[in-house]
């Protein structure tokens, strides 16, 4: 019988920036250079979101973490995007991992082999439109959820 994978949400703190190069929202440089040319990021807290919103809607996200502790070498680890609003290019470690087309979608990654000690994943939008006002007038998030699954590795256990 399968078990649950271990998540881990990437929840907390976010950094957010109005706008990217044309450059980087075409995908003709690196996603390092993308993350990297963004316009001034500004940090937000995911779990004040509801009751402060967003002080201007993203051009990108982004958000650092470490390497889950007490992986095995062959370990599988999936980065997954839950509710993805618009289309844009996910970025893991400034590289190129995925390309999505947005409308409320979920991507899995497959990353344990790109994972590093401190690692960052960025969400560069291709496009603005799509996102939105709310009611009162705040930017909506551009995602549901990010988080990383973990799966246990099968095998014999003891008794």
């Amino acid at each position: 019988m399968p078990t649950s994978p271990h998540v881990i949400r990437l929840a907390g703190i976010w950094e957010i920036a109005p706008q990217v190069s044309d450059a980087a929202r075409e995908g003709s440089v690196s996603g390092e250079q993308a993350s990297r040319e963004a316009i001034e990021w500004t940090r937000v807290r995911l779990d004040r979101l509801e009751a402060e919103g967003l002080p201007f809607a993203p051009g990108a996200c982004r958000r650092f973490f470490n390497r889950p502790t007490n992986l095995a070498a062959d370990q599988p680890v999936y980065l997954e995007w839950i509710g993805l609003r618009q289309a844009g290019r996910i970025l893991l470690n400034g590289r190129l991992a995925a390309e999505t087309a947005g409308g409320a979608e979920t991507v899995r990654l497959r990353i344990e082999d790109r994972l590093t000690e401190r690692n960052d994943v960025t969400l560069v939008l291709l496009r603005r439109e799509g996102l939105g006002e709310e009611d009162e007038g705040s930017p909506l998030w551009p995602f549901r959820e990010c988080r990383l699954l973990i799966e246990e590795l099968t095998g014999e256990r003891g008794t």
